[in-house]
């Protein structure tokens, strides 16, 4: 799930999604890459 994915990209699944750096965006986009 959603969770699974933020862990994978290294994102503490508690974060607010406005406190994430753009380089943490980044990882999310990677992380959601087939």
């Amino acid at each position: 799930g959603g969770e699974a994915l933020l862990e994978k990209a290294g994102i503490d699944p508690t974060a607010r999604p406005e406190n994430l750096s753009v380089e943490q965006f980044a990882a999310l986009a990677r992380a959601l890459a087939p």
